[in-house]
């Protein structure tokens, strides 16, 4: 047999519909009891694997204080005088950007509009702007405090 292609003056067809199951008015409605007694039967099965589950995801008392026992970072957090100097060596407009973002709070959205620059270079600006910032505050601390 061969095919025959369909013309675009011709519309699909539709699926043929399908007659909807119903009830006589006077049968049981035996299976809205049954669907209701598995949906129940399922909800009990369900709430007795989450109990059975339940011990093995909570932490023991012992794990617990050994996640609360987090030592103290041993380097000292910088002066601010040490984080001036760091924000003083960064280009104007990374400054800028860092102390709008860290300090001021702006939304990014809002910087990248003031600055005329998407997002995207306002994240990698933003993120040199960091690295520049904690480089100069490690090669300092290197260094030793200034005589």
């Amino acid at each position: 047999m061969a095919r025959r292609s369909r013309s675009p003056s011709k519309t699909p067809r539709k699926p043929p519909r399908r007659r909807e199951r119903q009830a006589k008015p006077d049968a049981p409605q035996q299976t809205g009891v049954r669907g209701l007694t598995h949906r129940l039967a399922r909800m009990a099965l369900e709430l007795a694997a989450d109990r059975q589950r339940a011990p093995a995801r909570k932490l023991t008392s012992g794990e617990i204080e050994a996640l609360l026992d987090v030592g103290d970072d041993p380097r000292p957090i910088p002066s601010s005088d040490l984080l001036a100097e760091a924000l003083a060596g960064l280009p104007e407009r990374r400054r800028a950007i860092l102390i709008a973002v860290l300090l001021e709070d702006t939304p990014r959205h809002v910087i990248a509009r003031r600055f005329g620059i998407s997002t995207r270079t306002l994240d990698t600006e933003l993120r040199h702007a960091l690295l520049e910032a904690l480089r100069y505050v490690e090669q300092m601390r290197r260094i030793g405090p200034k005589l």
